[in-house]
């Protein structure tokens, strides 16, 4: 069981089946998304706020499906 779950069964919080939607601000590199996946999360949508342009180009690349 990792902490996501862990945290869920805690709380007595359902699953969500489709993922959760996420907003980040101040982004960077998507450290979020990271972080989300090795902790066993899905995610439905991304939602990423940042302006430091090479930053951005590593999220677009590891993570094309983020929405800027």
């Amino acid at each position: 069981m990792n902490i996501y779950e862990r945290i869920m069964k805690a709380h007595r919080l359902p699953k969500p089946e489709n993922g959760i939607t996420v907003l980040s601000l101040f982004d960077g590199m998507s450290c979020g998304q990271i972080a989300l996946n090795r902790a066993g999360i899905k995610v439905n949508k991304y939602y990423a706020s940042e302006i430091d342009k090479p930053a951005i180009t590593v999220t677009q690349h590891n993570y094309p499906n983020t929405i800027q």
